[in-house]
């Protein structure tokens, strides 16, 4: 995982040998990327300038075998991970650092894009032609996976 400045050379940031999606918070003070052979989550709290520590969570009966996606909550203070074949959604409280909710998806999630104008609205996976649906993340209030209809 690698910081890239114009007229600097890239900066590394870990080791990770396969990082996956990676996300800044609203300061853009915080990193935070997923290390998929770990499977964990890394937090870089001085964004590209310092360390990185491995995020914890209690709760958890089991890592996610397959992380694909992250996103923050509009007030950053809750983390929410995509399990690929896991199929389920999972929202963190990063200040206790606890699992707070899981939930079971019907699709496999491909990722966390934040939906166009919002900042609680994510897409969980594009649609690849007009008879699939849309998998929604809402996180405006308690997390809740939903779809739109397939078309146009």
């Amino acid at each position: 995982l690698y910081a890239v400045s114009e007229g600097a050379p890239p900066v590394r940031l870990s080791a990770t040998k396969n990082p996956g999606a990676a996300i800044f918070d609203d300061s853009a003070k915080v990193l935070y990327a997923i290390d998929r052979d770990a499977r964990q989550i890394l937090r870089f709290p001085n964004g590209v300038h310092g360390g990185w520590e491995l995020l914890g969570f209690s709760g958890e009966s089991e890592r996610l075998t397959d992380p694909v996606g992250l996103a923050l909550s509009g007030d950053g203070g809750r983390l929410y991970v995509a399990g690929g074949v896991d199929r389920m959604i999972r929202e963190y409280d990063l200040g206790s650092r606890e699992l707070l909710v899981e939930i079971r998806l019907d699709a496999i999630p491909q990722g966390l894009s934040p939906l166009a104008a919002t900042t609680s609205v994510f897409v969980l996976a594009p649609r690849t032609s007009s008879e699939q649906p849309m998998w929604l993340l809402d996180a405006r209030r308690a997390p809740s996976v939903s779809f739109v209809p397939a078309g146009e």
